[in-house]
């Protein structure tokens, strides 16, 4: 018998899926969960997820390999869910890792008829912390994420009746997460509502681990900066007033950055730049070795990083406009 399915897309995935598969490995109740594999990997990944189902396999794991269509994550979701056997459904991310109570924890709550769900949370062990906590304030204002006094920035993932989102599932944009198209609200309230009860589990039981690395990595600052850039950048958001927080948060920031900003274009000093550019530098590089593990210096690290982030985006901004007006 099937309780669970865990359904993981992935794509030119390698250690990432392997620690996963790890993990999956050594949880308990091997008998009543399964895994399916929906991979749109490049031809030369294919060997590594080979040998990640291996890992799923000698454990005793009930695995299936399904090769996705290519068209994006929403299509490889889907497919899983289709395919799936079990009562529940659960999505992983292929950089996703379970803590190793996970299925001690959620099982005999599912096997009961409840609907569950859990913490999750992205670690970083090392690296420019300021810049990635300061992201996580952004996703907290913006009720992506939460913070919590005692495991820093989480997330709520939950574990679905397949029942209730397969009624539900449907897709307008193969490439974005199925879940990312569905109504969250209505889906939870169809969820408890077809199910004898709902437990919220109040632990961290996965961890997000894309953010750890060992070395200085400019790819992960870069796709760090260009999340930022994007996330900020809703003007849009602000002025129609659909989230208050960052309207809040942004307005008076901005109007602060644009005198600041007309101040330092108009004292025309070649060094001004090069001093924020130092600065900034130095903001970044003072929290590299911030190891902390007390949620509340996460907090008060993104606290400071935000403007200092809102500030160099705002006065790139500035720049840029008063270079192609006075250009023009």
């Amino acid at each position: 018998m099937t309780i669970l399915t865990i359904v993981i897309p992935t794509k030119n995935e390698g250690v990432n899926l392997k620690i996963l598969c790890e993990s999956l490995s050594r949880q308990s109740f091997k008998e009543l969960f399964e895994v399916i594999i929906v991979d749109d990997s490049d031809p030369h990944y294919e060997k590594l997820v080979t040998s990640c189902i291996s890992v799923l396999e000698d454990a005793g794991v009930k695995v299936r390999y399904l090769k996705g269509c290519g068209k994006g994550v929403g299509a490889a979701m889907l497919k899983g869910l289709e395919a799936s056997n079990g009562r529940y459904v659960l999505f992983l991310d292929a950089d996703n890792v379970l803590e190793e109570n996970f299925m001690l924890e959620v099982m005999p709550l599912l096997v009961r008829g409840m609907f569950v769900s859990f913490l999750s949370r992205s670690i970083i062990s090392k690296g420019f912390t300021g810049l990635f906590y300061a992201n996580q304030l952004l996703a907290t204002l913006k009720g992506r994420l939460r913070f919590h006094k005692k495991y820093g920035f989480v997330n709520t993932l939950y574990i679905w009746r397949k029942d209730v989102i397969m009624k539900m599932a449907k897709l307008s944009n193969f490439k974005l997460s199925l879940l990312d198209q569905l109504n969250l609200n209505d889906l939870i309230k169809k969820n408890v509502a077809e199910s004898k009860g709902y437990t919220h589990i109040d632990k961290v039981l996965v961890e997000d681990i894309r953010h750890i690395f060992n070395n200085f990595d400019h790819v992960f600052i870069y796709n760090r900066l260009k999340w930022y850039w994007g996330s900020v950048g809703g003007i849009r958001e602000v002025l129609r007033l659909k989230d208050f927080k960052m309207a809040i948060l942004i307005l008076p920031l901005a109007v602060f950055l644009v005198l600041l900003s007309y101040m330092l274009l108009s004292a025309a000093n070649p060094a001004i730049p090069m001093v924020i550019a130092i600065l900034y530098v130095f903001a970044l590089t003072s929290t590299f070795k911030v190891k902390s593990c007390n949620p509340f210096i996460q907090l008060l690290l993104a606290i400071l990083w935000l403007p200092l982030l809102t500030l160099v985006k705002s006065v790139i901004v500035y720049v840029f406009l008063y270079t192609m007006i006075k250009g023009g």
